[in-house]
Formats: C-alpha cells, sequence, structure tokens
C-alpha cells in the first residue's frame, strides 16, 4: 500500500465521487480510477462499487476506511515526530477537550506550552467523548481531555485520571422547580446531557424511575443555551456553573441527594505514540492538574 493510493481512496470514500476525488487531489478521474484499482489489487479484494446512488464503499471497503486514515494520520505523525526532533521547538497538537478542563487547565497551559515550544501549534476540538472518540480512534487527534472513568472507557482505550470535582442539578433562576431539594420532585422535569445514561443513572442509583424526556446534546454551547432559555434541567461540574453559567441566569437546584463527582481524564489509544510536542503539553496539563 502506497500513501498515494490511501489518499485516493480515502478521497473517494469521504466525497462519495470519483470527479470530487481528482479534483481535490488535482489529478484527472482516470488517474483516480487507475490507483483505487491498484489498491484493491494489492489488497485482493473490491473497495469501491458504482451504483445509480454514486459510488459506494463495500464491506471490505467500509472495514479498510477505518485502517486507511489510522495509516495516513500515522504516518503524519512520524514526519512531524522526526521534523520536532529536527528542528527541536516546532510542531502541531491535536487535542479535544471538553468545557471544564477547556476553563480549568487549558489557558494556563497554553501559557507554559507557548514559552517552552514558542513554534509549536495547537488544534483543539470539542472533547465530549461521543465526538472525540471517533477522531482519536482514526488518529486525527494526539488525546482527549474530557469527563470519563478511567474504568470506563473503550478496551482500545487508556484513561488518567487527571481530578475530580462535585457535579450539581442545575436550571434556568426562573425554573418552577428551581427550589427543588430532591430528585423525585424532577423526576416529571425535561432534562438534557451528553447520553441519556448519564441523566438515568442518577435517578436509578437512587431508586428512581428515570425522566421520560432527556435531550441528548454533544455540544456544551447547545446544553446551556437550552437551560438557559427553556425549562430542561441539565447536570453541570459545580466551578462551571460557579464561574461562568451564573453570569447565563443559570442556577443550581440544590438537592438533598449526593451526586457522583465528575472526573476528568486524560484518554488515548493504547498503541498511541505522541510526538515530542504532544508529550511537552500533556505534561504540562499534568503539572497543572495536580494543583488544583
Amino acid at each position: 500500500m502506497k500513501p498515494h493510493q490511501l489518499n485516493a481512496f480515502l478521497a473517494v470514500a469521504e466525497l462519495g465521487s470519483i470527479r470530487a476525488a481528482a479534483r481535490q487531489l488535482f489529478v484527472s478521474q482516470p488517474a483516480v480510477t487507475r490507483t483505487v484499482r491498484e489498491l484493491e489489487a494489492s489488497l485482493d479484494v473490491p473497495l469501491i462499487t458504482r451504483s445509480a446512488h454514486g459510488i459506494e464503499l463495500t464491506e471490505y471497503g467500509k472495514a479498510f476506511r477505518i485502517r486507511a486514515r489510522l495509516l495516513v494520520e500515522e504516518s503524519r505523525r512520524a514526519r512531524e515526530e522526526l521534523q520536532q526532533i529536527k528542528q527541536g521547538m516546532t510542531g502541531l497538537v491535536r487535542l479535544g477537550v471538553s468545557s471544564l478542563p477547556a476553563m480549568v487547565l487549558l489557558p494556563d497551559a497554553f501559557a507554559r506550552f507557548r514559552a517552552v515550544m514558542p513554534q509549536a501549534d495547537l488544534h483543539c476540538i470539542d472533547g465530549l467523548l461521543p465526538i472525540g472518540l471517533p477522531l482519536l480512534r482514526s488518529g486525527e487527534l494526539d488525546f482527549l481531555v474530557s469527563q470519563a472513568m478511567p474504568d470506563g472507557i473503550d478496551q482500545d482505550m487508556s484513561a488518567e485520571l487527571l481530578f475530580t470535582t462535585p457535579m450539581i442539578a442545575a436550571a434556568r433562576s426562573s425554573h418552577p422547580r428551581i427550589r427543588a431539594r430532591t430528585l423525585a420532585a424532577l423526576v416529571h422535569d425535561e432534562w438534557t446531557g451528553w447520553s441519556r445514561s448519564v441523566v438515568s443513572d442518577l435517578f436509578v442509583r437512587h431508586g428512581l424511575p428515570s425522566p421520560q424526556r432527556i435531550v441528548t446534546s454533544h455540544s456544551f454551547e447547545v446544553t446551556q443555551a437550552l437551560v438557559e432559555k427553556t425549562d430542561l434541567i441539565s447536570l453541570f461540574s459545580l466551578p462551571l456553573v460557579e464561574r461562568k453559567l451564573v453570569k447565563h441566569g443559570i442556577r443550581p437546584i440544590r438537592l438533598r441527594e449526593a451526586l457522583p463527582a465528575l472526573s476528568v481524564s486524560i484518554i488515548m489509544r493504547r498503541d498511541a505514540r505522541l510526538t515530542p510536542a504532544a508529550a511537552q503539553f500533556l505534561q504540562i496539563l499534568r503539572e497543572l492538574a495536580a494543583q488544583l
């Protein structure tokens, strides 16, 4: 398998068109077709088929697409690592970071990182697990800094606990049950969270039925807007409410029940090898988390 074959296959797979892939790669359509056919011959399986709807991946193609993306990303990372070793102070760190560590760790981590590696770049995305894990698996991210328990992560991943913090229920200040003191009083309200299980498990743990209406949101900004402007309730970390959300009229619902702590962890692929720049940024995060 050659790099140009992998790139041609991925372009066709992601764009669903030989013509679009050719435009993206700045080559002719026959060249793209020939390159993909060469790759199929080397693998001895068909990867794509033509249909009335355009280009479609075969079962082999769907499976190989995941591996091909990882191979391309690992090849890029290998080149970056060698360049970073050669040049000393350059590099690119790609990380996913969720809202809480973005607020309490990221600004200071960036300042320290910039002082140590002034020529290096940083690329950040929203690090909630449903968004970050697929990109981590494909090699498009170096690591995630997100809420996750080290013993609750998938087997192909490793999780290193950074810190824990209290979690609370919160709603807009004018919510009809802002003064509620028990979870039982909130069973019939509508909730939002990054997964249904995060909300339902909270109630089940206290012997209560799960709320029937739970809106799934994979974006902190969306969750904040829903809680701020509607009667939806959500779970947030206490520092996030105190430092940011109170400014938007979102207040804690002070329940008598003890809510689970929120754990923030560093999540990586078990087989991942970090570039020097990524390893440096990770060490800075550890040092800052130890001071919290």
